[in-house]
Order: structure tokens, then sequence, then C-alpha cells
């Protein structure tokens, strides 16, 4: 379970609801009042600048859903975070042009600058929070022992044990994400591609996701992947019972994962709402009685499958 947040988080993030939507609601309702205090000239087009008064009222919407559970809703956070961090940016190059006077720029210290501690400090205590998990994978009596009560289904809903999948019949187990990851979608197409291959060398596959099923068989049904059977594991029971825990930083939002994920987005796969534990990692493991064959560590959020190396581990 996601564990709860310090309770002062909660109260800030209500308190940044609470001022975005009043800061919000007087934008939309009296858009030239902050021109007109501060000299600067009106626009010719009020209704771009009660826009962003609708925009800020919407972050406060967000904000007080993140409030909930700081640690679980750390994206919203960080989202709000980057636009304090480059709003006041685009000000001081608005200002070194003689866009708007400097005294226009005092929203900026309530809008802006005075969260960046508090959202950074969260953000922070988010990461030393999921970091600190210790992952021990089962050893292999616990894990056969484990496998005996895993079940996972076929789209059709047939359902089967784990550990009666994997007699005498190798396994691959791919662990994803959650259904809202790129990768993890361009993982599923790149496994029905690979699909045929996989069954005409005897492997059953397994994709394992933090999604619960119902999403789980929407998402795998596009591909489409009809014959390969499906495991939610929201509390990531599995995931850890396999050693795969929480990545950091490098490993989640490194340069190189940004432009896996903009290649990706370029091949028709769209990214979706953060589904689960957003530190956790994929990978991919063989299985046979019950007996880990082969594990597949990988290093960032964006890696791919080697298909061939399961091949050869099975054969």
């Amino acid at each position: 379970m996601t564990p709860q947040a310090p309770k002062w988080m909660s109260q800030v993030l209500l308190l940044a609801a609470l001022y975005n939507i009043l800061w919000g609601a007087w934008t939309v309702f009296f858009p030239d009042s902050w021109f007109d205090l501060t000299a600067a000239t009106r626009p010719n087009y009020p209704q771009l600048w009660q826009c962003i008064g609708m925009i800020v009222g919407v972050y406060g919407i967000g904000y007080a859903a993140a409030s909930l559970n700081p640690f679980r809703y750390w994206p919203v956070v960080l989202v709000g975070l980057l636009g304090k961090i480059f709003g006041p940016m685009g000000f001081v190059w608005a200002l070194a042009g003689g866009v708007f006077p400097p005294a226009f720029g005092l929203t900026i210290l309530t809008n802006d600058l005075i969260w960046w501690l508090p959202f950074g400090l969260i953000l922070l205590a988010t990461y030393r929070q999921f970091m600190s998990e210790t992952i021990l994978p089962d050893s292999p009596e616990q894990l056969a022992k484990r496998l005996q009560h895993v079940q996972v289904a076929l789209p059709d809903g047939q359902q089967r044990i784990l550990a009666h999948l994997s007699e005498n019949t190798p396994v691959l187990m791919l662990f994803l994400r959650h259904a809202g990851c790129i990768f993890c979608k361009e993982a599923l197409f790149d496994l029905s591609q690979s699909l045929s291959r996989l069954n005409a060398a005897g492997i059953e596959t397994v994709v394992i996701m933090m999604s619960d099923m119902p999403r789980m068989q929407q998402l795998m049904a596009d591909y489409p992947l009809a014959g390969v059977f499906a495991l939610s594991d929201p509390e990531r029971h599995v995931y850890k019972a396999f050693g795969l825990g929480r990545g950091g930083v490098g490993q989640l939002f490194s340069w190189t994962v940004i432009k896996r994920g903009l290649a990706a987005a370029l091949h028709g796969h769209q990214q979706g709402m953060l589904e689960g534990d957003g530190f956790q990692m994929p990978g991919a493991v063989l299985l046979k009685n019950s007996q880990l064959v082969s594990q597949w560590v990988f290093q960032n959020a964006a890696e791919v499958l080697d298909v061939e190396a399961v091949l050869k581990a099975a054969s």
C-alpha cells in the first residue's frame, strides 16, 4: 500500500488548492483588475488572461485531489512545481523585452515562488520514502509455494494457477508497470509482433501490471494479444517476489528515457494516467516447473525485452 504522507503535506496542498481556485476565479471574473493595479496595458483579448485564470483554478482541483495522499499523487505536485518554475522564467523573458512593467510580476511571489520550497520538500520526501524500500526476492522454496496461489487469466476469462501453467512448460512473465505507461503500451505492441515465435517455441506468456484486470484486458485487446495471460498485481506482491523494486530518478527520468518516450509517441503510443506505484521498474523472468530459469532486470523504464534471449533461454 502507498504509505501515508505527513499531515503538513496535505495541508500545504489544500492551501495551494484554495489559493489557486480563488486566484483563478478572480482572474476569470475580473480580468482587467490586475492590469489596472500594476499600471499595465490592458490586453486586447482579455479572454486569454481569463483562460490562464481557468488553468490556474483547475490546478487547484488537482492539488485538492493530491492532498488526499501526496505520496500517491506526487506527479500532480511535480507538474505544479514545474509550472511554478517555468512561469517566472517566462515573465523574466517578457520583462527583458519590455512587455510588462516590473510591478506586474508581484503576482509571481504568491502564485509561484512561495510554493517552491513546500512542493520541493514534498517531492523530496516522496522520493526518499519510495527509495527506502528493501526488496528481498523469495527463495526458490518460497517462490514455488507462492505460485501455487497466483491465478492468471486469459482475455476470455479462463483462469489458471501459475504453478500449474509452468508444469513442463516455459512461462515468460513480462512485468510491465501500468496501463497508462507509454513504454508498457509499446512493450505490448512488440509482444504482439513476437507472439507467434514465442508460441512456436512452446512458451506461454503472462503480462503483469499494477492496473486492475478490466483495464489490463481492455489494453491487451487493443493490440491484440489473444492467448496471453494477464495478472493484476496492484500491491506489487509478485513484483517483489522476483526482486523487482522501484527505480531511481536516472532510471525513470533520464534523457535516454525521455528520448525513448518521444520515439514511442511518434510511433502512435500515448501516455495515460498513472496507475499504481510510479517508481516501479519493469522486468521479465522465465519460469519452468515453478523454478526461475532466467531473469532480465531492466536498467530503465524504457528498456525493451530481448526476445532472442528469451527464446535461447527456453531452448
